[in-house]
């Protein structure tokens, strides 16, 4: 393998979970005057976009995602999207366009990563998750709110492309790799207390992802304190990181799936234990709910959760519902009815995010039932109404 190629591939890829690389971004416009207007508040991406910020509406227009689902048996509100992509070719980009809209979360990880400033809380902003909540706090986040927070499936790490790359890394890429790391460390934490937490001759590539997935989980909670908790929120349900390659169907191998499997045990360890005796916040365990799901998938009434339907259409891309009715179940569906493709627990993955188009993720409406139900149970044995 070309190990200039995978140290420029790799690189980019700690970038955009940094949220580097938005040369070509639409500029945010300024925070609206806060509302007094209390509702169900939503932050995040991945299984949290709905609507216009989902392409799996465009597959169903009836689809709905889990804080959707969360937000109408809980409170009979319909939400909408707060951002909407804007620009064309080369120039895209989100644009908090819907000022009477309470769902802010985007699913486009290429441009909004977990945290894109840091240095500091204060510097965060835009579209990413932490800029997502202080967007939502200086327009308005109260005590009657309830505040639904995905931490977004490929936003943490994106898994699939790092993971491609580090099993062929060498000695020389792999120093430059962590080297990288441990720069974004040192703006999260400080350099004194990364050389505390990891001495030098500690760093490897696996202890240093380690830490990183860590403070990403400090970002985000201390983020979760400062604009929801600080603001008098008191009702915040968290959806914890599900690894992404649990989703893909794409197979790697086993010493790259402990590798991530140890790093996202890392940042979902680290978030539970950081609201462990908070009774404001409840951290929802989607990441063992799906791996139950998919050792289990009859139980769960899937006819497949290890290969995404729109792999049977002739353009994945461009895959349509109408296709997939018009298509033979496959052989590896138990399910063989004309709707085969619904009982799916992903129907799309395509990694086609670069610098001005984005990645289409489809989670099935199955799979966003299920997660909807999960968080029901959690915010039920909280008490909350």
């Amino acid at each position: 393998m070309n190990n200039g190629f995978v140290i420029a591939a790799l690189s980019a890829v700690v970038l955009t979970a940094c949220g580097g690389g938005g040369s070509n971004e639409v500029p945010a416009e300024p925070p609206t005057p806060p509302s007094t207007r209390a509702s169900i508040k939503v932050v995040g991406g991945g299984w949290e976009a709905g609507g216009g910020a989902n392409y799996a509406v465009s597959l169903t227009p009836d689809y709905r995602n889990w804080p959707d689902l969360v937000a109408q048996r809980l409170r009979g509100e319909a939400l909408c999207n707060r951002f909407v992509l804007v620009g064309a070719g080369t120039v895209i980009g989100w644009t908090a366009g819907n000022a009477v809209c309470t769902s802010y979360a985007i699913n486009d990880h290429s441009r909004s990563s977990l945290t894109s400033g840091p240095t500091s809380l204060e510097t965060d902003d835009g579209v990413s998750i932490v800029g997502q909540l202080q967007r939502a706090a200086a327009e308005g986040l109260g005590a009657n709110d309830i505040l639904l927070v995905g931490t977004g499936y490929a936003h943490i790490l994106e898994a699939r492309s790092a993971l491609s790359l580090i099993g062929g890394l060498g000695p020389e890429s792999e120093r430059i790799v962590v080297a990288n790391y441990i720069e974004r460390l040192e703006r999260l934490l400080g350099a004194a207390e990364v050389n505390r937490l990891l001495p030098t001759e500690q760093r490897t590539l696996v202890t240093v992802i380690d830490l990183y997935m860590k403070a990403l989980a400090g970002r985000l909670a201390d983020a979760i304190d400062r604009y929801a908790l600080q603001n008098g929120v008191t009702r915040v349900a968290v959806l914890n990181t599900i690894p992404a390659h649990l989703l893909t169907g794409t197979a790697h191998s086993a010493p790259s799936m402990a590798k991530l499997d140890q790093w996202t045990q890392s940042f979902n360890t680290a978030l539970a234990q950081r609201f462990a005796t908070n009774t404001k916040v409840r951290v929802v365990d989607g990441a063992l709910l799906v791996r139950e799901q998919i050792a289990k998938p009859q139980q769960y009434g899937y006819a497949n959760t290890t290969t995404p339907a729109c792999a049977s259409a002739a353009n994945q891309e461009l895959c349509s519902a109408s296709e997939l009715a018009a298509l033979p179940a496959p052989t590896e569906s138990s399910d063989k009815s004309a709707t085969w493709w619904k009982s799916y627990m992903v129907w799309q993955w395509v990694d086609s995010s670069s610098s001005f188009t984005t990645t289409k993720h489809r989670i099935s409406q199955h799979a966003q039932d299920h997660v909807a139900n999960l968080v029901l149970a959690e915010i039920n044995k909280a008490g909350w109404k």
